[in-house]
């Protein structure tokens, strides 16, 4: 179960695109081409094996020819273009979940990102993934479903640190994975939602300790914009949910305590 980037409001996504240092093809980049992409090979010829196995990946032939034309007609583009298309093959042969990655792409070139900010965001994204299967890996888990390390991996695209993550899948807790990773999203979404990160530490670890952390959990930040609605304050959403936790209880339990409504509460979170 995936919440989409639609629940983020268009201000966190513009922040998203010029958040990031802007890149050059340094060394790190030469090495990478090496590696991955044999740097000898004339760029075009490079590129149109790598556009190859891009498509091979999984990516969607739009989105593919779009990214094509502007790295050819962008000043300084072919360049970039080659390394996008690495990231995106060597994500493929690590046995990353490209998903996330043809999703940034599709975003910055609807919003005519320059290359060079569309690279650092795939960059940002492709570690992020690694990390997010590390991690979970480290937790003794030997097979790690690709959902999971993209949902974890969404989440530090918002802005949570790689150590309050960490924390989230380390020895503290004896809750099984996917509880863990419905832990990180209330962090990663609640965070987006300028939600008070102590209120939200309580919840999560009240869910963990408990392992009371169903599916539906997931939505709980979509209770909170409810609440909000209702003039609920923050505080009493929280309490609330510790409480109903505490009892293993639903998500459904939380919403008729505090009196609201979500329609219906297991669809996917968008914006109303």
């Amino acid at each position: 179960m995936r919440v989409p980037f639609s629940m983020l409001t268009p201000i966190i996504l513009a922040a998203f695109w010029i958040a990031l240092p802007v890149p050059t093809l340094a060394s790190e980049h030469s090495k990478l081409l090496d590696r991955h992409c044999n740097a000898d090979v004339p760029p075009q010829e490079a590129i149109a094996s790598l556009a190859d196995e891009a498509e091979a990946a999984g990516m969607p032939v739009n989105t593919l020819n779009r990214l094509l034309k502007v790295g050819y007609h962008e000043k300084g583009g072919v360049g970039y273009l080659r390394i996008i298309l690495c990231i995106v093959v060597q994500a493929e042969e690590d046995g990353l979940p490209p998903g996330l990655l043809f999703e940034t792409l599709e975003e910055g070139l609807g919003k005519r990102v320059p290359l060079v900010r569309i690279l650092a965001v795939i960059e940002k994204k492709k570690s992020d993934l690694d990390y997010a299967r590390s991690l979970q890996r480290d937790g003794g888990r030997d097979r790690v479903d690709n959902p999971d390390v993209e949902r974890v991996a969404i989440v530090l695209s918002l802005g949570v640190s790689r150590q309050a993550i960490a924390a989230l899948f380390g020895p503290e807790f004896m809750a099984p994975n996917q509880m863990r990773v419905i832990a990180a999203e209330i962090l990663g979404y609640g965070k987006a939602m300028h939600f008070d990160q102590d209120l939200l530490a309580s919840v999560v670890k009240a869910g963990l300790t408990q392992e009371a952390f169903t599916p539906d959990w997931v939505y709980f930040i979509k209770v909170v914009s409810e609440a909000r609605r209702k003039d609920i304050p923050d505080s009493l959403v929280a309490e609330t949910a510790i409480n109903v936790l505490l009892e293993h209880g639903s998500l459904d339990e939380l919403i008729g305590e505090l009196g609201v409504s979500i329609t219906p509460p297991t669809s996917p979170l968008e914006d109303d």
